[in-house]
C-alpha cells in the first residue's frame, strides 16, 4: 500500500460464475487505489449510530442531504457539499485550515471543528448520537420564513416568535394561560448591536457576555398572557444561530406566517 494514494474506485459484478464445469452465484469486487493528481480531500461521513451503537457507521445508518460547510480562514471563502444516499461526503480543497460545520435544514449539527489540510486527506465524520439531545441551534437568516411582523393574541399562543422586520431581529416570547420561560443564547460572527428590551421582569436577563459583543444570552420568564421579548440589529451578511435549551418543550414559530420552526430542530 502506497501512502501517497488519495482516491479509491471500487467496483462489483453480481452474477453466476462457472470454473470446472460448475456454476456459483457469486458477488466479485475489485478496488483501485490511486493520486491522479494534486487534489486533496476532506472526506467522512454523516450517520446516526441507531442500527449498533458502536460510535462506528454501519450500513443503514447514513443520513443523505447533510449540509457540509467549510470556510477557509484565510480569505473566508465558503465550500461546501451534501452528504449522498449512504451519508458520505467529499470535498476537494486545496491546502489550508478550514473551519467546518454541519447542518440539516439550517439547523447546525454538532460543533465548528477545525482542520488543516496539507498533502493528505482529511477524514472528519458525524455522528449525530453523540450531540446534546436538549440543546440545538438553528440559523437564522434574513429571508422570507423569518420576514414580516406576526400577529398574534399572547392569551392565544405561547411560544418564542421570532421575525426579521426591516433588518431588525425581533425575539418576543408569548405565555398563554400558564407562563412560560425561555433560555438560551445568540451566536453571531461579528458584533450584535442596538440591543433593546420588551417588557421583561425584574429577574430575566437578556445580556452581551463577551467583550466582542457576538453572544448574546437570555433566560426570560413569561407571565399569563404576556408578552416578553427583544430585538437587536447586525451588519449585512453576519452569521447568526439562535441556540435553545429543551428546544422539544418550546413551540417556535417564524416570520408573519407564524410558521412552526420546530422541525428544523430535530
Amino acid at each position: 500500500m502506497n501512502d501517497s494514494f488519495r482516491e479509491i474506485g471500487i467496483g462489483a459484478n453480481l452474477g453466476e460464475f462457472s470454473a470446472q464445469s460448475l456454476s456459483y452465484n457469486s458477488v466479485m469486487t475489485t478496488q483501485k487505489l490511486a493520486q491522479s493528481g494534486s487534489s486533496v480531500f476532506l472526506t467522512g461521513v454523516a450517520f446516526d449510530d441507531l442500527v449498533l451503537d458502536d460510535n462506528f457507521y454501519t450500513i443503514g445508518e447514513g443520513l443523505a442531504g447533510i449540509e457540509v460547510e467549510a470556510v477557509r480562514q484565510s480569505d473566508h471563502q465558503v465550500f461546501s457539499t451534501t452528504t449522498m444516499d449512504a451519508g458520505g461526503y467529499q470535498m476537494v480543497l486545496a491546502p489550508g485550515t478550514y473551519d467546518v460545520q454541519f447542518y440539516d435544514n439550517n439547523v447546525v449539527l454538532g460543533e465548528l471543528q477545525t482542520i488543516t489540510l496539507s498533502s493528505t486527506n482529511i477524514k472528519l465524520d458525524l455522528n449525530t448520537e453523540q450531540i446534546n439531545p436538549n440543546n440545538s441551534r438553528i440559523e437564522l437568516k434574513a429571508d422570507s420564513l423569518f420576514a414580516g411582523t406576526p400577529e398574534y393574541h399572547p392569551s392565544e399562543e405561547d411560544g418564542l416568535m421570532i421575525s426579521n422586520i426591516e433588518q431588525t431581529w425581533h425575539i418576543q416570547a408569548t405565555g398563554n394561560q400558564d407562563g412560560s420561560s425561555f433560555s438560551g443564547q445568540i451566536i453571531a460572527d461579528s458584533s450584535i448591536e442596538e440591543l433593546s428590551l420588551f417588557k421583561l421582569e425584574n429577574n430575566d436577563l437578556v445580556q452581551l457576555v463577551d467583550n466582542s459583543a457576538q453572544i448574546l444570552e437570555f433566560d426570560v420568564s413569561v407571565g399569563q398572557n404576556a408578552v416578553d421579548g427583544f430585538s437587536f440589529n447586525v451588519a449585512d451578511g453576519v452569521s447568526l444561530e439562535l441556540e435553545l435549551e429543551n428546544y422539544h418543550d418550546i413551540s417556535l414559530k417564524a416570520g408573519a406566517n407564524l410558521e412552526e420552526i420546530n422541525q428544523f430542530f430535530s
